[in-house]
């Protein structure tokens, strides 16, 4: 039996950013290089709407520069913006772990305590 689900339940502009991110990852989009929308668009199957807000997302990232009606240029990352991106990514998937630390209780002696 197969193990994948039936369906993708993640949204349109989280399947484009992932395949944005991994063809950066993989070296297919490279430092310096334009994303056409409307080639990018009609290669995914999706329309324009998506692809704008997964490059919206790369952009608060770092990862692209948008020139407004120009174009969109992956930037060229540093290793010290490298290092920046894992430290946050770090912190945000470490948070809910110490917020669960922080509320949860314990039962001791027939009462729960913080």
């Amino acid at each position: 039996m197969d193990a994948r689900p039936l369906l993708n339940i993640k949204s349109l502009k989280e399947q484009v950013y992932e395949y944005l991110r991994e063809q950066m990852r993989r070296g297919d989009l490279k430092p310096g290089s334009v994303i056409e929308m409307e080639e990018t668009s009609k290669k995914l199957g999706v329309s324009k709407t998506p692809l704008r807000d997964a490059l919206l997302q790369l952009e608060m990232e770092d990862f692209v520069t948008i020139l407004p009606r120009r174009k969109v240029v992956v930037n060229v990352l540093t290793l010290q913006d490298i290092r920046n991106y894992y430290e946050v990514m770090g912190r945000w998937r470490a948070r809910p772990f110490s917020l669960r630390l922080s509320t949860s209780m314990t039962r001791t002696s027939g009462s729960w305590r913080r």
